[in-house]
């Protein structure tokens, strides 16, 4: 990381999150929940991993859903983020096989206090017969007091059984139910442009935000002029600096539904702004807050 940006990203923390309070009288508790404990073998079935804040506003978190026994049973199929009480991602969530283990850290401007906030959702097929038992047993929290107060949640195991299926029993997938579904195309689509000497050599690029709450983002799409449609993630650097093209970005949603934004050239007085990182502060603060923890943690 450039270091301009690390000590504006370092900055921002002390005056966003000031010093964080290792020993804390806060709790929450993280739970899973899924429609019924036990399924059939064929079956793809959802768990959703909720936490509840017990009253007190939460910014990030971050942290390890394990699978304690009874991996080689499932098989994960797909990982969801749609309803998420997060909005910004540093580790999207993600399933290492390896290790049996799923891993996320995200955060939201101005907190969340819910007894069920959703941080995200995975689809599983039951493969063999025997017990699965998750365990969010390492999860942070971290309040939204100005302190970036850290307290681990109390994890709550979820077992799944997996079991055989009777003769003539019809195959469950929630996954298809949940794509199937959604007729709606995403919530929301937008792109603002940013510049600066520490990003991306000075050029101009674009910050695109998609969400959807029903199936869930799957990819966005992007074409810059007579340029060639491209898939992109967040951010998208301009190929013309001058602003001058047409830029058509496409998002599309899991059931296959879509959400068009069109920027014409004549929009760039308004659409171009030349200080990106005030708008992207939070993300940033955010970001660097999970990224110092981390550091901390290996010191330790």
């Amino acid at each position: 990381m450039n270091k301009n940006i690390f000590k504006f990203i370092f900055v921002s923390l002390i005056f966003s999150l000031a010093i964080f309070a290792p020993n804390s009288v806060l709790a929450a508790t993280a739970y899973l929940n899924s429609e019924s404990e036990t399924i059939n073998i064929g079956d793809t079935a959802m768990v959703s991993l909720f936490l509840d804040t017990q009253n007190q506003p939460i910014n990030v978190v971050e942290g390890v859903l394990a699978i304690n026994s009874g991996a080689e049973n499932i098989e994960v199929r797909d990982i969801s983020v749609a309803g998420a009480s997060l909005d910004f991602w540093m580790t999207k969530p993600s399933w290492d096989k390896d290790k049996a283990t799923f891993n996320f850290a995200g955060g939201v401007p101005n907190g969340f206090n819910k007894a069920d906030g959703l941080l995200f959702k995975f689809f599983v097929v039951a493969k063999k017969a025997g017990q699965v038992i998750f365990n969010p047993a390492e999860i942070i929290a971290y309040a939204n007091d100005g302190k970036g107060t850290a307290f681990p949640a109390v994890g709550k195991a979820l077992t799944l059984n997996v079991v055989n299926a009777p003769d003539g029993t019809a195959v469950v997938d929630e996954l298809k139910k949940t794509v199937s579904s959604d007729n709606l195309p995403p919530e929301s689509l937008t792109a603002t442009v940013g510049q600066d000497a520490s990003l991306y050599d000075g050029k101009l690029f674009l910050y695109i935000s998609a969400i959807d709450n029903q199936s869930g983002m799957d990819f966005i799409e992007l074409k810059e002029g007579d340029l060639p449609t491209v898939r992109t993630g967040n951010n998208y650097v301009l190929q013309d600096q001058t602003q001058g093209s047409v830029i058509t970005i496409t998002a599309h949603d899991k059931a296959g539904n879509v959400k068009t934004l069109v920027i014409n050239p004549t929009q760039s007085p308004t659409f171009k702004s030349k200080n990106f990182l005030p708008l992207a502060i939070i993300v940033l603060v955010l970001w660097a807050l999970v990224f110092i923890i981390k550091r901390n943690r290996r010191k330790k």
